[in-house]
Order: C-alpha cells, then structure tokens, then sequence
C-alpha cells in the first residue's frame, strides 16, 4: 500500500510541476535592449531602399547579448497613422538580426512586418516590427518561434540628413522560442 501511495505522488509531482518543461512548448522570450542605429546608402536587396543599421546590447532570457540588425523601410509619408498625425510613417519590408551570446552563440531573426513613426519637429520615433527567429549556432541551431519589439528613440540628424540619420534606439522583444 505504501509503494502504491509513493508511486502516485511520484507521478503527481511529474505531471504538476516538477518535471521539466517540454521543449514542445516553447520558452517565453524577453530582452530589453539598448544601442544607437545609422542608415547607410548600401541596398541589401537591390530594390532601391536604403538599409538602416542596429548596434545594440540587451539583457534577457538568456543572459547579455550584443545584436545587429539591417532594415529597410519604405517611407509612406505623413498617413494620420502614427500617435500624432502628421508624424512620418516608414513600414518595415526587409530585416535580419543576430543577437550574440556570452559563450558565442548566435540566434537569428527576421521580418518583413512592421513600423515606425517619426515626428517631424522633434525626430523623436517610436515602432514596432513582428517577425520569426530562425536559427542560429550552437543551442540556437534549429530554434523557431515568433517575436514582437517594440522600440523607441531620437534621430538626432533629423530633418537635416535625410535621407540619412544617426541616433538612439532603445525597446522590449518578447516572443516564443522553440529549441529542437
């Protein structure tokens, strides 16, 4: 009878909790981030858009990392999309990422989704870019999921370099991350 009533907490202990998570299901991703960006006149796609480059640092669900990311956008105009209507609003039609971890491991990221305002008077922006992690070295190699960030700053060339700018970018990714 013992054996039996051990058996059963044993298994009710691995069915509630204590066991761990399947990769099946994902981990919950997160990383702040914070780094300065500079548009280039290099097109990485040839399609006649310039390519906007993303140096930065973050802290997250696994540990430090230091990323990169190339993205293009195609200028919309003022549309009353954005926060303030006469913002100037960009979508996002190309990026790819890679973020860099302590032992040298990278994850990959792309997108072909999302925005970014920016008010005119200030150069102050803000925006948001959905896309997919797709892989990587190391534990990332066949990682898969999804990811949303949301990001923020000041363009501190602003009106004055256009079509060229250099400034702040701060921002959240959250996301499902899947490790086969």
């Amino acid at each position: 009878m013992k054996t039996r009533i051990l058996q059963l907490i044993f298994v009710l202990i691995l069915a509630f909790g204590l066991a761990p998570v399947s990769q099946a299901e994902g981990l919950k991703y997160k990383a702040t981030y914070d780094g300065t960006f500079l548009d280039t006149s290099f097109d990485i796609n040839n399609d006649g858009f310039f390519t906007d480059v993303v140096r930065g640092s973050g802290q997250g669900t696994f540990g430090q990392s230091d990323t990169v990311i190339v993205t293009e956008f195609l200028p919309l105009g003022v549309t009353g999309e954005c926060a303030s209507e006469d913002d100037l609003r960009f979508i996002v039609i190309y990026s790819k990422g890679v973020a860099t971890y302590s032992k040298g491991e990278q994850l990959y990221t792309s997108s072909g989704s999302g925005y970014i305002c920016i008010d005119l008077a200030t150069g102050d922006y803000e925006g948001l870019a959905t896309g997919v992690f797709d892989g990587g070295t190391g534990r990332f190699e066949n990682a898969y999921g999804t990811f949303e960030t949301r990001f923020s700053g000041r363009n501190l060339t602003f009106p004055a370099g256009l079509p060229f700018g250099f400034g702040s970018i701060n921002g959240v990714t959250t996301g499902l991350l899947y490790l086969k």
